[in-house]
């Protein structure tokens, strides 16, 4: 996803925005620290213009690329590194390896969303994440100036900065908005079990979804007005607090008492909204 003369119709659709100014990708890489031991995994690597700063830096980088028509010159351009390996496959169906690795690329804008979604949930994280993508959806993750739901999503299991600003203008085609590069980093201890992840993130969208005046009045048939004013003194949040004025801490509270202090059948209207 990134070099000057990709301009294949195929590529369009996955609204990709291209790197074009070799120092600037030289930087952005050197703000990952990858050392020779490191195993790194490129997402659409597309003419090798990222690819070749990694291979200079890292151990060995696995180069995946979807659009089978640009391998030929992806491989042309990157026969004097040994330590590339290109795989034709799309990353979202493409296995992660056990062993540890790290992942940098310059992502399609419109498959941010399957892209962290498959980080997520899949069994085998990334050790560190470096992502291209715009500054809006870098805002969401980092859950800056406010909690979003991504970075409460993702907090339990990582914790994410935004690294460097980028702007418009040093992509081809030149997109509507700035970008920036972020760095999600696995939590050496997660604050929540994996066991535990798919009610946690039920729980939370079930909250940042309801269209409620605020968040007492969205849980209102979960928890008691007794249980929701306790909760509120306790973890320091107003009692009329909207979503996003929760910090991760604090939805974190809030989802551990769901699950000890909740009858069944009210975690029901959560986890199984369809059966209520």
């Amino acid at each position: 996803m990134n070099g000057k003369s990709n301009r294949s119709p195929n590529r369009a659709k996955f609204g990709q925005n291209f790197l074009t100014n070799g120092k600037t990708v030289r930087k952005l890489v050197g703000k990952a620290n990858f050392k020779r031991q490191d195993a790194i995994i490129e997402i659409g690597p597309g003419d090798g213009a990222i690819t070749r700063e990694l291979a200079q830096v890292a151990g060995g980088v696995t180069a995946i690329e979807i659009d089978r028509k640009l391998i030929p010159n992806l491989a042309k351009n990157l026969k004097q590194y040994d330590n590339v390996e290109i795989v034709p496959a799309d990353f979202l169906s493409y296995k992660l390896p056990k062993t540890p690795f790290s992942i940098f690329a310059n992502i399609p804008f419109n498959q941010t969303a399957p892209i962290m979604q498959k980080l997520l949930w899949d069994a085998q994280c990334p050790d560190h994440t470096y992502f291209i993508m715009q500054k809006e959806a870098v805002d969401k993750f980092v859950g800056e100036p406010i909690s979003t739901e991504s970075s409460i999503h993702f907090g339990p299991w990582f914790e994410f900065e935004n690294v460097a600003h980028i702007n418009k203008f040093e992509f081809r085609p030149v997109p509507s908005v700035d970008a920036a590069l972020i760095h999600m980093q696995k939590r050496e201890r997660a604050l929540l079990e994996n066991q535990e992840k798919k009610a946690y993130v039920q729980f939370v969208s079930f909250g940042f979804r309801s269209w409620k005046k605020n968040l007492k009045i969205g849980y209102k048939n979960i928890f008691s007005y007794p249980q929701w004013k306790r909760l509120a003194k306790e973890n320091r949040f107003k009692s009329e607090a909207m979503p996003s004025q929760l910090s991760l801490e604090q939805w974190l509270a809030l989802f551990k008492y769901f699950q000890a202090g909740v009858s069944e059948d009210k975690k029901r209207l959560v986890l199984n909204p369809s059966k209520k």
